[in-house]
């Protein structure tokens, strides 16, 4: 699966670290920013063929071209550095989700859009995003950083959409608001969960997640 940041050159010009830390910088500071930046393509590129298990520290070291002493020298661990590329790609999924939203569509076809947006650009990424569900399901503490920037990412998506969704009357209000939203972030989560981590199928989940949103406003219905 291709992503979107391969064949970015590991080879960054001057000017552009130049640009983001300042032309003042010494020689040493623009040659460190210069490896960090390699190590975090490096990894990238392996995290999204590979998945973040699978990619260890010296096959990263070694597609930068560099020692594993360079990679400790400017990171932590593996983790460190997985859970940087993440919110990286986290902020550029909100950008896509930005960009793609469309104000015309009914309130169930805003949300069903923004769940196939959301898991298209992700799979262009696979190996990072497969393993970001892994670590969010296993809920370790070093890769709880990555799961509250999973979750909270989703959350926010379908509040807006919920809260669009009020002010202009599309859907009437309920009692328990909160709670409708919670369930359907968690059907939500389960069913980007299945598409990362059983068979890729976003359509199917898509048809699924439709149908859910269906069955929770005929209940709403029949208990008005």
């Amino acid at each position: 699966m291709r992503s979107d940041h391969e064949g970015i050159s590991l080879e960054l010009q001057n000017d552009t670290i130049d640009n983001e830390l300042g032309t003042d910088l010494s020689v040493r500071a623009r040659s460190k920013a210069l490896t960090r930046e390699r190590i975090i393509q490096s990894a990238r590129h392996l995290f999204t063929l590979n998945g973040f298990h699978k990619a260890t520290l010296r096959d990263i070291a070694e597609h930068a071209g560099l020692s594993t002493g360079a990679v400790f020298a400017n990171f932590k661990d593996k983790q460190e550095i997985f859970n940087l590329i993440l919110f990286e790609e986290m902020a550029l999924i909100k950008k896509a989700l930005k960009e793609g939203f469309n104000p015309d569509l009914s309130f169930k076809e805003k949300a069903l859009n923004q769940f196939r947006i959301g898991c298209a650009y992700g799979l262009k990424s696979y190996g990072i995003f497969q393993s970001a569900f892994e670590l969010f399901m296993t809920s370790q503490i070093e890769s709880q950083p990555v799961v509250d920037q999973l979750n909270k990412t989703i959350l926010a998506t379908i509040t807006n959409l919920y809260k669009g969704a009020l002010s202009t009357a599309e859907i009437k209000d309920i009692d328990d608001m909160e709670a409708l939203i919670l369930m359907v972030h968690d059907l939500t989560l389960s069913s980007i969960r299945r598409v990362f981590l059983v068979h890729k199928d976003i359509e199917l989940e898509t048809k699924l997640l439709s149908r859910y949103i269906d069955l929770i406003f005929e209940r709403i219905k029949k208990n008005r």
